[in-house]
C-alpha cells in the first residue's frame, strides 16, 4: 500500500516522471488527484470544502487507510508507505495539534505493530520563517527525525551488518565512540553537535562582507555551470542595507571559523555558510560549506527553476 496527501509524490519529487503503472496494490493517488483537481485554480477553497466542515485533515483520511489495510490481511505480510506532508510542512505548531490522534492510532494497531518493522521518520524540519532563525531551527533545516520499532522477538538481540558500503554507524549494531561530525563524515552545514558560538560586533566586523562575496561568487557560479539554471535565473549581489551576521566558533586555534548569514538582491534572500579565516594572511578566506542554507521562503521566487537542485539560490529572471 502506498498512500500520500499530494498528489505529486514524495517519490517522484522534484525531477521524476513517476510510474508508468500502478506500483501497490492499493494506491491512494487516485483519491488525491480527484480531491485536488475539484478546485484546481483555488486550492484553499478546496481544501475548505474537503476538510472545515468535517473535523477532518489530510492525515485522517491517510490513517484511516492504513488500518483498513493492516486489519483486511491479518494472515499475510505487508509492506506500506504513509508519507504526509500537508500537516507539519508550513506550520510549525500544526504536528503537535496530532498528538492524540496518532498516539491513538499505535495504541488500537499494538499488536499488529509487536509483529512489524515500524519506521517513522520525517525529511526535515521547518526551512523557513522566523523560527528557522533560531537554534532549534538551524538543527530542524536538514536534519532528519527516525525512530525504528523491530518486532518483539528481535528485540533482544540485533544482526550485524559486516563490511558496510556506506559511512557511518550501523543502528544494528553497538555504536563506535566518539560519535563526533567528523568521525561520521558529516559535513559541517549538517551537523547537529553545535558548539556555542560568539557574535562579532559590527564595529569589530572586517570578515563578514568579503565573506559573504565570496559565498556569493560561489553561487552565482554554480547557477551560470547549471544547464538548468544558467538562462533563467538571475546574478545575486550582496544586499548592502541588511545586516551581515558574524559568529565566531571559537576555540584556541589560529585559523578561525565563522558562520556567516547575509542577504542578497534581486529577492532580498537569506543565506547562511562557513568560512575558514586565517588572520597572518588577511586575504585568504575558505569556504567550508558544500552548499549555502536558505533562511526563508523561496518558493515563488525560484517557479521556473523548481526541478534543479540550485532552486534555493534563483530568483527567477
Amino acid at each position: 500500500m502506498m498512500a500520500e496527501d499530494w498528489s505529486g509524490g514524495a517519490l517522484s519529487y522534484p525531477n521524476c516522471e513517476g510510474f508508468r503503472e500502478t506500483p501497490t496494490d492499493h494506491y491512494m493517488k487516485p483519491f488525491q488527484i480527484q480531491t485536488e483537481n475539484i478546485y484546481k485554480d483555488d486550492p484553499q477553497v478546496n481544501r475548505g470544502i474537503m476538510f472545515n466542515d468535517s473535523c477532518r485533515e489530510a492525515h485522517t483520511y491517510i490513517m484511516d487507510y492504513l488500518k483498513s489495510f493492516i486489519k483486511a490481511y491479518p494472515d499475510k505480510p505487508k509492506f506500506s508507505i504513509s508519507w504526509m506532508i500537508s500537516l507539519g510542512h508550513d506550520h510549525q505548531n500544526a504536528l503537535s495539534s496530532s498528538d492524540d490522534f496518532f498516539y491513538q492510532f499505535f495504541k488500537d494497531n499494538q499488536k499488529e505493530f509487536d509483529n512489524s518493522f515500524i519506521f517513522f521518520m520525517g525529511d526535515h524540519g521547518l526551512r523557513f520563517g522566523k523560527v528557522r532563525e533560531t537554534l532549534v531551527g538551524e538543527i530542524e533545516d536538514n536534519n532528519p527525525l527516525l525512530f525504528l520499532s523491530v518486532p518483539k522477538t528481535l528485540r533482544t538481540k540485533k544482526p550485524r551488518i559486516v563490511d558496510p558500503l556506506i559511512y557511518g554507524s550501523s543502528i544494528f549494531h553497538p555504536l563506535s565512540y566518539p560519535r563526533t561530525c567528523d568521525s561520521l563524515r558529516i559535513p559541517f552545514e549538517y551537523c547537529i553537535c553545535r558548539a556555542q558560538k560568539t557574535l562579532i560586533p559590527k564595529n569589530n566586523n572586517t570578515v563578514g562582507i568579503p565573506a559573504a562575496k565570496l559565498m556569493i561568487d560561489q553561487i552565482n557560479s554554480e547557477l551560470s555551470a547549471s544547464d538548468e539554471t544558467s538562462n533563467i535565473c538571475s546574478k545575486l549581489s550582496l544586499n548592502d542595507t541588511a545586516e551581515i551576521i558574524v559568529e565566531d566558533f571559537g576555540g584556541e586555534q589560529s585559523v578561525r571559523i565563522y558562520k556567516i548569514t547575509f542577504s542578497t538582491i534581486p529577492g532580498n534572500a537569506k543565506f547562511w555558510g562557513v568560512i575558514s579565516f586565517d588572520p597572518t594572511n588577511p586575504e585568504k578566506l575558505q569556504i567550508i560549506s558544500t552548499k549555502f542554507l536558505r533562511l526563508n521562503a523561496y518558493g515563488s521566487q525560484a517557479e521556473c527553476a523548481k526541478k534543479s537542485d540550485l532552486a534555493s539560490y534563483c530568483f527567477c529572471i
